[in-house]
């Protein structure tokens, strides 16, 4: 890992990122190293100490860690992704709050209280900041392929931090 660290350092003259994916794997496949705790805080504190940011993806499954093979004390940011299924009415109310788009932009005749059906979205949960913080923000997380059919703009990934006052959908298992 570390000639390679090197070698594309040397390469490409400027900051590095490493993303590990797939940290859940690690027991399978390296269950020696998943068995000692400090096996994941000490690659994140050598790549650290070399100046490279690093990138940990790891999924919380049942049967997984609680502690993530130690990773969670010494993450800068905690992220937290998952299906959330929203009555049409509360998602729409999401993206008007942000100004996203017009729930009656298909017919006239609709408004946001004749909306029934519901939507399903990858929720985005900041559960924690650096040095501990807990956070809490939330927003809904899209990747908009073909903008004339969507209400966003533009294509590419659509952030829109949601309003509690909105709710939170539900939890798709």
């Amino acid at each position: 890992m570390f000639m390679s660290i090197y070698r594309l350092k040397h390469n490409h003259q400027g900051k590095l990122t490493v993303l590990f994916n797939s940290l859940d794997q690690l027991k399978a496949r390296f269950p020696l190293c998943a068995r000692q705790d400090i096996f994941i805080p000490g690659i994140i504190g050598s790549l650290s100490g070399e100046n490279v940011t690093s990138i940990f993806i790891a999924v919380d499954e049942r049967g997984q860690p609680e502690e993530q093979y130690g990773l969670i004390p010494m993450s800068d940011l905690v992220l937290s992704f998952r299906f959330h299924r929203f009555n049409l009415t509360d998602y729409y109310k999401h993206l008007e709050s942000a100004g996203i788009g017009k729930a009656s932009s298909n017919s006239e005749n609709v408004t946001l209280e004749t909306l029934e059906g519901s939507k399903e979205a990858i929720v985005l949960k900041v559960l924690r900041f650096s040095g501990g913080e807990m956070a809490g923000t939330m927003g809904i997380l899209e990747l908009v392929n073909h903008p004339e059919v969507s209400l966003y703009d533009s294509a590419g990934l659509q952030y829109v931090q949601m309003q509690p006052a909105f709710g939170y959908g539900k939890l798709v298992q």
